[in-house]
């Protein structure tokens, strides 16, 4: 190697010159070139390390947006690549085709003209919560029925018993007798985020478990587009994204919670202990239910005089109400007491009382039957919040049975003493999340903490 000082050739290893003391640096190392040049290694690589760069400003000012979209792109891959998009669209397609299903038999069977596209504008209508004044309008119009107003039992004196309750129901409250609808669809996402939740999230964080569930939408969205654009639905764009996407992604993420927060629970023992807590608090209403309330004595005398001077005595027997009747008025109590909406006086604030206690009872038999397992205040309290898995599928039922109940069970009140006010599609999110989780979840968890004081009482160690 020679000395680029003096020019003197010196030892390659050597890392001063010996004749004239100019230092030599190891970077700077020099070889033969093929032409004898010396050549500078680190300027070699200097040269390859910009290479890139070049290709970069070869690229144009687009290439870094390029990169970051290829990025974006792959992120949104593998993130979809986690979530079971297959059986979340089996789930999401049954949601949909389940109640379209109905209202297209139904409309085939009623209606001449288009029954499909009126089965599919229908479908946006109960999947979005809409207003079932629409459906009953457009099943009249199909049977040649100008309005609600114009139908009249008595034209029809040999059926004139059963469709007397049936149109009235209809006149006054249409969501109702649909209900079953209403959360046929929901139900269905709810139980599909369950599933997807339970197989494919496993030992997942809380977000691992919602989006999971949102997989339902995979089904939903491709099946509502579809309907929508063979059959021609107007405003599809802002439905689509309700139906679609917003209620599904909803509602699955919320049976994917639920998983996750009883992801060690026994099914069976919580939706027992929520049953019983409906049960208990449906049988105490009816006991203490009494259709005329004291603020109403001065109305039923009004009436009753009413009554005597026209000759009648139909009051004196719609007051003496019958088994079914009471049980009939009883569920609709039941439903708005859990609501916090207990009416009639004095009357409905003993009854809200009572239901509050059957419901702390059964969460501390909830926690009691794993009482084992308890070591904290607070893991007493969650077995106690438990039962919100049978207490919300119990008011559930509820809700779906009084309408229905409702129309076979002939209700003799007098709107000026006491209505039994049906649910509609707008109550739905006040009686299932209200009525259904929040009050059984707060008056379980009280009832799952008085179980970990009683054992703290019989001498077990409870911190």
């Amino acid at each position: 190697m020679e000395c680029q000082a003096c020019g003197r050739d010196v030892a390659a290893d050597a890392s001063s010159c010996p004749s004239c003391g100019a230092a030599i640096e190891a970077g700077q190392t020099v070889a033969a070139g093929d032409g004898g040049d010396p050549v500078d290694s680190n300027r070699q690589q200097s040269a390859q390390g910009q290479q890139p760069a070049q290709g970069q400003q070869m690229g144009g000012p687009g290439g870094n947006a390029v990169g970051q979209q290829q990025g974006l792109a792959e992120q949104l891959q593998a993130a979809l690549s986690d979530l079971p998009l297959t059986a979340g669209a089996v789930f999401g397609t049954a949601s949909v085709l389940l109640p379209f299903g109905l209202l297209a038999g139904a409309a085939l069977i009623f209606l001449d003209f288009e029954p499909l596209a009126a089965a599919a504008t229908l479908f946006f209508v109960v999947a979005s919560f809409g207003s079932a004044e629409t459906i009953v309008s457009t099943f009249l119009r199909g049977a040649s029925f100008d309005s609600l107003s114009d139908v009249n039992p008595s034209d029809y004196p040999s059926v004139e018993q059963k469709l007397a309750n049936t149109i009235d129901l209809l006149q006054t409250n249409p969501d109702a007798a649909l209900l079953l609808l209403y959360f046929l669809g929901p139900f269905v996402l709810y139980i599909g985020g369950r599933y997807l939740s339970r197989n494919y999230a496993v030992e997942g964080e809380m977000v691992d478990h919602a989006t999971t569930g949102t997989a339902v939408v995979a089904g939903t969205f491709p099946v509502a587009l579809l309907l929508g654009l063979v059959f021609g639905v107007e405003e599809l764009v802002g439905r689509l994204l309700v139906v679609g996407l917003v209620v599904p992604a909803a509602v699955g993420a919320l049976g994917g919670l639920s998983v996750y927060a009883f992801d060690d629970d026994t099914g069976f023992t919580s939706r027992i202990s929520g049953w019983i807590g409906v049960a208990g608090g449906l049988l105490v209403t009816f006991l203490l239910f009494d259709p005329v309330p004291d603020r109403a004595e001065a109305q039923l005398q009004e009436i009753q005089q009413q009554a005597a001077a026209a000759g009648a005595d139909s009051v004196a027997q719609e007051l003496s109400l019958t088994v079914p009747q009471k049980l009939v008025a009883s569920i609709a109590g039941f439903l708005s007491t859990i609501q916090f909406q207990p009416g009639f006086g004095s009357q409905g604030t003993v009854i809200l009382i009572a239901v509050a206690l059957v419901t702390v009872l059964a969460g501390f038999l909830r926690a009691y039957l794993d009482r084992d397992s308890i070591t904290t205040k607070l893991e007493a309290a969650k077995f106690g919040a438990r039962i919100v898995l049978g207490y919300a599928t119990g008011v559930i039922f509820l809700t779906i049975l009084l309408p229905l109940s409702t129309i076979v069970v002939t209700m003799p009140f007098s709107p000026r003493l006491f209505a039994a006010v049906l649910p509609t599609a707008n109550d739905l999110a006040s009686i299932v999340l209200l009525g259904g989780v929040m009050f059984p979840a707060a008056l379980g968890a009280a009832g799952g903490y008085l179980t970990a004081i009683y054992l703290e009482r019989q001498g077990r160690p409870i911190r």
